[in-house]
């Protein structure tokens, strides 16, 4: 999930400003003492959202696959999963 994240177009050029701590699953400024700090916070708000946001289509993903609907499944069965 984080190389689809890191591969997107707003966040790919971010990352030479940060490096990933896995330990923490977020990022850090190369330089705690600088202007990349708010690089580093930008990026782990939008990497929180970004897993937020994935899990709830993966759901999706998964219910769609499970073959386990009847083929006129409805919207709200889809809306619930993405809350």
């Amino acid at each position: 999930m984080r190389e689809q994240f890191e591969n997107l177009p707003r966040v790919k050029p971010i990352l030479r400003l940060v490096k990933y701590n896995e330990s923490a699953d977020g990022y850090d400024p190369l330089d705690q003492k600088s202007i990349y700090e708010k690089y580093a916070d930008w990026l782990n708000g939008a990497w929180y959202t970004f897993q937020e946001q994935q899990t709830k289509i993966n759901a999706v993903l998964q219910y769609l696959d499970t073959g386990d609907h009847p083929l006129d499944f409805s919207a709200n069965t889809i809306r619930e999963l993405l809350k």
